[in-house]
């Protein structure tokens, strides 16, 4: 594990996420579903990069750095962002790291308190006259009283309440080591923006043109065994070439990617 974070050092190490660390190149987004996970072989990486490249890979670029260790989301994620579709990656624990978080330590339910009120009230009263009928003038006195009865009823909503106090936890430290690689097949599926890239710091007049990049595509199918996507069939057909000549353009890649490799840091 020595050696491989040697051989891929980038600088002074601080905690934090893969991107502030990496070295290398940008490529289209590619789908995080596709992206593979493997471990990086440590006895020797600079032939692991050749046979990589014998295997048609383009190494997209590095990270080393120590923090907290970053899960397989957060890995698969930013490889997809610079365009890899393999991670090759190692770690090993150098301590952890104690972080706090705010959590729940009590919880009242919210309930409702209800009241009743009640009333009454009474009244009373007397009278007195004289009626007709056939048989004379009658006297009369009459007495009343009468009683009313009330009720209320009234609701107060009190909202639950709830109380947070710090709680702490160990997340292991680990030293970090990536390489982002990109396959020959979503490389050729790239061509064009790959090869702009590479060109982006040349003048208009020195960059290759499109029929002179779509035979190199053709070129580079025919080296890595790949179906030749129609919008990189250029104008005259590419002849079947001969073995030699494809292995010429399969060296092309280890080339290229130890030129990464040695990239300065």
């Amino acid at each position: 594990m020595g050696a491989l974070l040697a051989a891929l050092a980038t600088g002074c190490q601080t905690t934090s996420n893969i991107a502030p660390h990496f070295v290398g190149e940008k490529y289209k987004r590619a789908p995080a579903s596709e992206v593979q996970l493997r471990k990086i072989p440590t006895d020797n990486v600079d032939s692991h990069v050749k046979n990589m490249s014998k295997q048609g890979y383009f190494l997209v670029g590095k990270a080393t750095f120590q923090g907290p260790q970053q899960g397989i989301p957060q890995i698969k994620g930013f490889a997809a962002s610079v365009g890899a579709d393999l991670v090759e990656g190692a770690a090993a624990q150098v301590g952890t790291a104690e972080r706090t978080y705010m959590a729940l330590s009590s919880y009242t339910s919210g309930r409702t308190i209800t009241s009743v009120g009640a009333s009454t009230g009474y009244a009373s009263g007397s009278g007195s006259g004289n009626i007709s009928t056939p048989f004379g003038p009658v006297a009369y006195n009459s007495q009343g009283s009468a009683t009313a009865f009330g009720a209320s009823t009234t609701s107060t909503y009190v909202p639950g309440q709830a109380t947070y106090a710090p709680r702490t936890y160990n997340v292991p430290i680990t030293q970090q080591a990536y390489m982002f690689w990109i396959s020959p097949s979503r490389y050729l599926s790239n061509w064009m923006e790959s090869m702009r890239l590479a060109e982006q710091d040349l003048p208009p007049a020195q960059r290759t043109s499109s029929e002179e990049l779509k035979r190199r595509a053709a070129i580079f199918a025919q080296a890595w065994n790949l179906p030749l996507p129609s919008n990189l069939r250029p104008f005259e057909p590419i002849p079947q070439l001969s073995e030699d000549l494809l292995a010429q353009a399969r060296a092309a890649t280890a080339n290229a990617n130890a030129s990464i490799l040695r990239s300065p840091n």
